[in-house]
């Protein structure tokens, strides 16, 4: 036992000094981003921003533009908005967004100065542009949510505002003001480590930062033991103290050890958990299968062949997305984040409410005809896998389907678009649990009462804070002091 917790006594020591400055870090840049978000466009705000659709624009179906690109197959997404300034069809091929005027014009050419103050007036105002960068990738557009949209102009307004205007399709898709950058440097940019050339080379970022969490959980699991081994109840010291030390700092960092240390030690666990180390606990993240069935597979030319029925643009319709349900053409016409439906009953279009539980349940048992479907039910509010997460998308109510496979899968579909909104399998519900709900204390109650839970999880990180501070000092008095360390043999 006494060569055991002297291992723990050095591998405390030696991982403090290498990694507390980290974890300190790490809990610092943690508070602040419980406050501010990344920066993010959300799905109102660039409706908000595109330009209403006119009818003489659009003089060509979608069938025709994606014929004029002459690719193979067929595209996975198909929209049709104003974003540049002209109306124009985008194709999601692959990985990239391709738009080809609706005018019948051509491919969409590059924006020019004029036509990129344009783009971005609807959501900046009257604000004048200073400058105008090309950017492929920097540390605000390092995810690949924005690899279909690469490369972007960044437009600087001369109040802090940057707009990020796609090259590919003209369309705004990244705002941040000059607080949010500022915020996000301290937060985000620290937590996450990310630094623009480390974090395009994924799989090294990705292993950096496992190691780290790994050497930092070693670190707090061996000063937990030590704290608890070190505390004299029993057998208080003079003075009636429970902990042996008289210095402040190193009594300091062994009471807030002793209160914050499980707190920290299932945060640094839960951290590691969120990179899915050995493939433990991974993320769900929907397939394009997933996303194709409720339409009956993947697009084709009956779908892409209904053209727009211009007698359906409102003065406010801002964007069209072409879809299908069981195989049926469907057109989503969105003047707000809620759509109109359009569907073609042959060549004849016609308005239609939400889809019914009903429909959803019998195009489902397609999803996975080997399965079978167990439950069905309109949720109508938040459960224990579904509910508001940040900035990422969320409506109510959404149809919930179980089915009996092997990882238990429950989808979550949007009666209104057809989409599924998240799939959740036992993966998922390791990943919700030892994640979300240990690293953000996103576990119930709190996950349905916001301000409490920053309350909950700002406390606790100023409990690890406090150690890991106290932790920093004592570890620059061991490195930078050697000829006290001599002094006291």
């Amino acid at each position: 036992m006494k060569r055991f917790t002297r291992s723990a006594y050095l591998v405390h020591r030696w991982t403090g000094i290498v990694f507390g400055p980290l974890v300190f870090l790490w809990l610092l840049s943690g508070v602040v981003m419980v406050f501010v978000p990344r920066p993010a466009m959300l799905t109102a705000e660039r409706l908000a921003g595109l330009p209403p659709l006119v009818a003489a624009d659009v003089k060509i179906s979608p069938l025709d533009a994606w014929k004029s690109l002459d690719r193979p197959g067929w595209p996975q997404a198909v929209r049709l908005n104003a974003g540049g300034g002209r109306a124009a069809y985008h194709f999601l091929d692959g990985a990239r967004w391709l738009s080809v005027r609706a005018d019948g014009a051509g491919i969409l050419p590059p924006l020019d100065e004029e036509a990129l103050r344009h783009a971005v007036r609807r959501y900046a105002g009257d604000a004048p542009a200073v400058r105008f960068t090309p950017v492929e990738r920097d540390q605000w557009t390092l995810v690949s949510y924005f690899d279909p949209w690469r490369p972007f102009t960044r437009v600087d307004l001369n109040d802090g505002r940057h707009y990020y205007v796609s090259a590919r399709t003209g369309e705004t898709v990244l705002d941040t003001t000059l607080a949010e950058r500022a915020w996000n440097r301290l937060g985000t940019f620290i937590h996450w480590l990310y630094f623009t050339e480390l974090r395009q080379n994924f799989e090294l970022w990705r292993g950096i930062i496992l190691w780290a969490a790994f050497a930092s959980t070693l670190m707090v699991a061996s000063g937990c033991y030590l704290g608890i081994e070190r505390l004299k109840i029993s057998s208080p010291c003079s003075g009636g103290r429970f902990s042996p030390y008289r210095d402040t700092w190193k009594r300091w960092h062994h009471w807030s050890g002793l209160a914050g240390g499980i707190f920290l030690l299932a945060w640094l666990v839960s951290g590691w958990f969120s990179l899915s180390p050995m493939g433990w606990a991974s993320s769900t993240r929907l397939s394009e299968t997933d996303r194709q069935w409720i339409r009956g597979g993947a697009f084709n030319a009956g779908v892409l062949s209904r053209a727009v029925p211009l007698e359906a643009l409102g003065e406010k319709t801002r964007e069209i997305r072409w879809t299908g349900f069981d195989g049926q053409a469907t057109l989503l016409l969105f003047d707000g984040e809620i759509p109109r439906r359009v569907v073609f009953d042959g060549d004849a279009p016609r308005a239609e409410n939400a889809l019914s539980l009903e429909a959803l349940v019998a195009s489902a048992k397609k999803l996975m005809p080997q399965n079978r479907l167990v439950a069905q039910d309109w949720l109508n509010e938040p459960d224990r896998y579904y509910y508001p997460r940040g900035r990422r998308p969320f409506r109510l109510p959404v149809a919930r389907l179980r089915f009996d496979d092997a990882a238990e899968s429950v989808y979550y579909i949007d009666p209104a678009t057809g989409d599924m909104m998240a799939k959740i399998d036992r993966s998922g519900r390791r990943q919700r649990w030892l994640y979300r709900g240990l690293h953000r204390f996103d576990f119930p109650p709190f996950d349905r009462f916001e301000t409490a839970r920053k309350i909950l999880a700002t406390g606790a990180s100023l409990l690890g804070f406090f150690a890991a501070i106290s932790g920093c000092v004592l570890g620059w008095r061991r490195i930078g002091r050697p000829g006290k360390r001599r002094e006291r043999g």
